[in-house]
């Protein structure tokens, strides 16, 4: 191949934010466009602790394929290969990856949700609507997860998205049935209190949410925090999404689901997560996309049984 492959600098940005817009908009390339400063942001300029790695094929100046990736923590990852749709299946994709992977150092080499460079993707079936803004893994239903496949990259979990519609979001008859069960048990969903409710630590602690502790308090703090759901029983605080939110885009924003281990298995997690879908739609919200582990039924029940669709399936690769 007599095309030259070398490292990308932020004058190569603009040729690569081009290339990498001309392949949005399909079913195989979900990804939302970037712009030139995204395009320096995420793929070449270091930052936080990351150092960032971009090779690209020039060939006659002219750029066909690059490959970004990055490492932290002595960790390396594959953020990106995106190749000219008019050159796919001349061996620049493999060559670019190789190319990459002695950039970045001795593996092993990780596509999946731990990159700490995110991207954004649109919904399918939206029209671009709805976003999510992380890519956890290998789009498997892309022409990418075989290309990884043969080249070493095998899958050790598979995560799921998860898209809802809020604008004709109406609570399901049966999480209205369990809420009157559970009323009936002193258990109810609203908006924590520190003065008055108790028990917020011991759930974050026993479901390994600990980092939503110092995240709460920092958020109560300010002068006009955003709100806190959680599932109650009584003043206790037995479940809790975080704080939430619906910024500007439409997209609901909420923390994760964490509900007490002594109260699983009653429905609780339904009950609350089913609350905050009618309390983001109240607050502005359009939709609220999500993802969670294959294997993760008990979460997954959650989310289908408050109306949430599955969209699309990540793999988590690695290549030892």
């Amino acid at each position: 191949m007599s095309a030259d492959i070398r490292l990308c600098r932020g004058y190569d940005a603009a040729e690569m934010a081009g290339l990498f817009d001309s392949l949005t908009g399909t079913d195989d390339f979900i990804y939302l466009p970037l712009s030139e400063d995204e395009i320096k942001s995420k793929f070449l300029d270091d930052s936080d602790g990351i150092s960032k790695k971009a090779v690209g094929m020039f060939d006659h100046g002219a750029l066909s394929g690059f490959a970004s990736g990055c490492e932290k923590g002595g960790k390396r990852y594959v953020t990106m290969l995106a190749v000219k749709a008019s050159r796919r299946g001349e061996g620049i994709g493999g060559a670019l990856l190789s190319r990459l992977e002695s950039e970045l150092g001795p593996g092993p080499y990780e596509a999946s949700f731990y990159d700490p460079i995110q991207l954004s993707w649109a919904v399918p079936g939206t029209d671009g609507r709805a976003m999510h803004n992380n890519s956890p893994g290998v789009d498997i239903s892309s022409d990418a997860y075989g290309f990884f496949g043969s080249r070493g990259y095998n899958p050790w979990a598979v995560e799921y998205s998860y898209y809802l519609p809020l604008t004709g979001y109406d609570t399901p008859d049966g999480i209205k049935t369990l809420a009157g069960r559970l009323a009936e048990e002193g258990i109810t969903a609203g908006y924590y209190d520190p003065a008055y409710h108790h028990g917020f630590d011991h759930v974050c602690d026993s479901t390994g949410f600990t980092g939503w502790k110092d995240a709460v308090r920092a958020e109560l703090k300010k002068p006009d925090p955003r709100p806190v759901l959680c599932l109650f029983d009584g003043d206790k605080v037995i479940g809790s999404t975080g704080y939430i939110s619906a910024p500007p885009g439409g997209r609901g924003f909420f923390l994760g689901v964490g509900v007490a281990p002594e109260y699983r298995g009653r429905g609780c997690g339904k009950l609350m997560f089913s609350f905050l879908c009618s309390e983001l739609k109240r607050m502005g919200a359009g939709y609220m996309t999500l993802f969670t582990g294959e294997e993760n039924m008990s979460a997954r029940r959650i989310y289908e049984a408050a109306g949430f669709t599955h969209v699309r399936s990540w793999a988590l690769m690695r290549k030892a």
